[in-house]
């Protein structure tokens, strides 16, 4: 049992994905959340940078982030339109998350929501997950 779990973690380390920083570009800026309403429980802005940081700001008022939470990105992909998909891990102090994330083709629209591991590249508007957030210049 244990010498199949070894080949299966050389297996998964070796077939994985490795993602750089240059892959994490279209995620990196400032993301605001233009319709920010708090009883939806959504933060206001995101802070994302290349090297796996988010941080959160849930009020406008915020100088500092509620929270910092890091980011790696699992998967990338470009569709016919030129938007870019990311399945994503977001971990946090207690749990990690994972997220697929749509970046517009503009550059300029970041919507996100809970992955539930399936093969599809898609963000529902209408999940209880579903947050937007526009670029901010």
């Amino acid at each position: 049992m244990k010498a199949r779990m070894a080949i299966l973690l050389i297996i998964l380390l070796v077939t994985s994905v490795v993602l750089t920083a240059a892959d994490m570009e279209e995620c990196s800026g400032i993301w605001i959340n233009s319709q920010y309403d708090f009883a939806e429980h959504q933060p206001y802005k995101l802070l994302m940078t290349v090297d796996g940081n988010m941080s959160v700001f849930w009020y406008p008022k915020d100088e500092y982030p509620s929270r910092i939470l890091k980011y790696e990105i699992l998967d990338k992909q470009t569709d016919k339109d030129g938007n870019i998909w990311f399945k994503t891990r977001v971990y946090s102090d207690y749990k990690s998350i994972y997220e697929i994330i749509r970046i517009s083709d503009s550059g300029e629209v970041y919507e996100s929501q809970s992955w539930d591991f399936s093969d599809e590249y898609k963000v529902n508007p209408e999940s209880v997950s579903y947050m937007i957030f526009y670029r901010q210049e």
